[in-house]
């Protein structure tokens, strides 16, 4: 299972990350255009932050760090999870993706040294280490499927095939 703290950590970090990079790079650059990598990491950070926030909202009460069904819990197969089965990690994974572009774009405070300083170093670091557990964080869903099939039965089974991918519709 995913360390309990990786839903709330890890956003917080890759906002740092690319907030920092961003005030850096803007501050220095502030006579260039911004490259294409850049932007489109902070597009990217920024779709998969909605829909993470999207999936908390749709959940509500119901979310919780440990896989868990409570009293009066249904199955939830609405808003993002009419397309996909586990949104939430999709969200996560286009944030850790949007924080790799913003800090490898040509030009940003990252991918001009700003790894060397002892806050770039950090934050390098927790980009790495949030990048592989959100990869292990994904592996859950295959566990969560199973246990959402033993709780609802018949209706996982009708909604599983209704929204067959997990993470990417049409992929995976």
């Amino acid at each position: 299972m995913a360390h309990p703290l990786l839903p709330f950590w890890a956003p917080s970090m890759y906002w740092a990350i690319s907030i920092t990079d961003a005030a850096v790079t803007l501050n220095k650059r502030s006579q260039a255009p911004l490259s294409a990598t850049f932007l489109t990491g902070t597009a990217i950070l920024l779709i998969g932050t909605s829909l993470r926030i999207l999936c908390f909202r749709v959940l509500g009460r119901h979310f919780t760090l440990a896989m868990s069904l409570q009293d009066d819990h249904s199955l939830v197969t609405s808003g993002p999870y009419a397309v996909v089965r586990h949104p939430s990690y999709t969200g996560g994974l286009l944030q850790a993706l949007g924080a790799c572009l913003v800090g490898a774009g040509a030009g940003s405070w990252l991918a001009d040294g700003g790894y060397a300083t002892p806050w770039g170093a950090f934050l390098g670091l927790n980009l790495a280490i949030l990048t592989v557990m959100w990869g292990y964080a994904c592996t859950r869903g295959a566990k969560e499927d199973e246990f959402l099939a033993e709780k609802f039965g018949e209706k996982w089974k009708v909604y599983a095939q209704a929204v067959p991918y997990r993470y990417v519709p049409g992929v995976c």
